[in-house]
């Protein structure tokens, strides 16, 4: 006997995403695409975003659905008058987008920019934290 299971096209997306994530991220960081680091704790989700040259004003996070995009844009700064003799820094938005895989709650995220580095922390939500289960003698 076989079992039917109902199609979510939604689902099978969600999935697809997913995966064309992972694949993405396993490539080495090209412009526009920042290197990060994704790291899990007991109690919390944390990226780590390379931004050198963004200022903190100049970048946007948002987290839905599971999915985490950080937008930032770089404007070099050059004083009024100056002229260019090597242009090697441009002006130039980076975005990526990081699929979060475990259950956490944007009330509570916070995000720190400190030395070209951003860093999200995202908290478990309780029933994504592990529990201790208690090992009775019988």
């Amino acid at each position: 006997m076989s079992a039917l299971l109902r199609w979510d096209p939604l689902r099978e997306i969600a999935t697809l995403q997913r995966s064309a994530a992972r694949f993405w991220d396993g490539l080495p960081s090209a412009e526009g695409r920042p290197a990060v680091d994704v790291y899990e704790t007991a109690e919390a989700v944390v990226v780590r975003a390379d931004l050198p040259g963004v200022a903190a004003d100049q970048i946007e996070v948002q987290f839905e659905d599971g999915w985490l995009t950080l937008r930032a844009t770089r404007q070099p700064a050059v004083p009024d008058g100056a002229t260019w003799h090597l242009r090697g820094v441009r002006e130039a938005e980076a975005v990526r987008v990081i699929a979060i895989e475990r259950p956490v709650s944007a009330e509570g995220a916070e995000a720190s920019y400190t030395g070209g580095v951003l860093q999200v922390r995202l908290p478990k939500t309780e029933a994504a934290k592990a529990k201790q289960i208690p090992v009775q003698a019988g």
